[in-house]
């Protein structure tokens, strides 16, 4: 069995998956000491009749936390994790200047689309920043636009203000705010939309062929992507643990 492990700035998803099932996929805070994190992973396999962790396979992006997940698996399952990084093959192409600085998430989840469409993909990744990957028919990874996320522009709003109270993620009545909580909503869920539909029209018109849109993360995201509409894009999809499943992909690919 595989545990795969995808850490970000805000959650830490961690799955174990036997042949093509995800048997168990859990989320937890990033805050917690590798014997916390070792505890929750045993935790989540107790659960499973017959679970035997064979391989382990982390992708991170928060380099502070990586050792102490390599830790946790290590005491869990005295199984050595290994790390999307220089030396691990994914089967996909980079074309970007410098491809050390692409995030293992977007490596992992642009892998996963590869292997779901074999023609032009964008995909849109909704967590801490909000990043749009572009892969051509080739199977070339082209470059990626990166912007804050919703929850990012509420935190720095709320730290540069003083009377902004908790606004939840979800989309107004009506562009014209009427209240403070209203008025927020419109300027980020409507804004947003805005920002993720323009990126993703202009991404298509420079990839030149149809292409198949891609949706991962927080929940928003499928709301956000609901309402995209291009002649050339020929299937729009949301799918949470797009990254897991490139994960899984590239574990095999390494085994």
């Amino acid at each position: 069995m595989l545990l795969a492990v995808d850490a970000r700035n805000s959650t830490v998803s961690i799955g174990i998956k036997n042949a093509d099932s995800w048997l168990s996929v859990v989320r937890i805070s990033p805050d917690r000491t590798a014997d916390e994190y070792a505890l929750l992973m045993q935790s989540a396999a107790e659960r499973i009749p017959g679970i035997h962790i064979s391989r382990a396979f982390i992708a991170s992006v928060v380099p502070a936390l990586t050792p102490r997940l390599i830790q946790a698996v290590q005491a869990a399952f005295g199984k050595e994790a290994r790390q999307i990084g220089p030396g691990i093959k994914t089967g996909l192409r980079i074309r970007t200047d410098v491809p050390s600085e692409l995030g293992a998430d977007i490596v992992c989840s642009a892998v996963a689309v590869r292997q779901r469409n074999s023609g032009a993909s964008l995909v849109a990744d909704f967590a801490t920043a909000i990043s749009i990957s572009a892969i051509n028919s080739q199977g070339e990874l082209l470059g990626v636009a990166i912007a804050p996320g919703m929850e990012a522009a509420i935190k720095g709003l709320r730290n540069a203000t003083a009377q902004l109270a908790d606004v939840p993620l979800e989309a107004p009545p009506a562009y014209i705010g009427r209240t403070t909580s209203r008025s927020l909503q419109s300027g980020l869920f409507l804004g947003y939309t805005g920002l993720v539909h323009h990126l993703l029209a202009g991404m298509r018109r420079e990839l030149s062929e149809p292409v198949q849109v891609y949706g991962t993360g927080h929940e928003y995201g499928r709301i956000i992507l609901d309402g995209f509409k291009d002649p050339d894009v020929s299937v729009c999809k949301f799918v949470p643990d797009l990254a897991l499943e490139g994960l899984s992909f590239i574990a095999d690919l390494n085994s």
